[in-house]
């Protein structure tokens, strides 16, 4: 990796990972942005399904923490607290919804 790239519009690509659960990957690119394609993760989860899928020799390691973490800026704030499923609260609203880790991949 060369220090000091930035690659744009990553966003479709990792969510297509993180749904077809993939969590060690080497991407090589040939531009400093990936193609949006249609706007959105599917095409990007079909081609990593079509080139398929292979179990590493070692579980993934994972990071996480024990406290939470606050990341506020002028704009906008985030705070990430430390829990077994994911939770999203948004601003607008006081609701929280539960989501099931496996979420994504029934979706797919």
């Amino acid at each position: 990796m060369k220090k000091g790239v930035l690659i744009s519009t990553t966003e479709h690509l990792l969510s297509a990972l993180v749904g077809v659960g993939v969590d060690n990957a080497i991407v090589e690119l040939d531009n400093l942005e990936l193609p949006i394609l249609d706007g959105s993760a599917q095409p990007f989860v079909e081609m990593i399904e079509e080139a398929g899928l292979r179990r590493q020799r070692r579980r993934a390691s994972i990071c996480g923490f024990a406290s939470p973490l606050n990341s506020p800026t002028a704009e906008n704030s985030s705070q990430s607290i430390p829990q077994r499923a994911i939770r999203l609260r948004t601003r607008s609203t006081s609701r929280t919804r539960h989501w099931p880790r496996n979420l994504c991949r029934r979706a797919f």
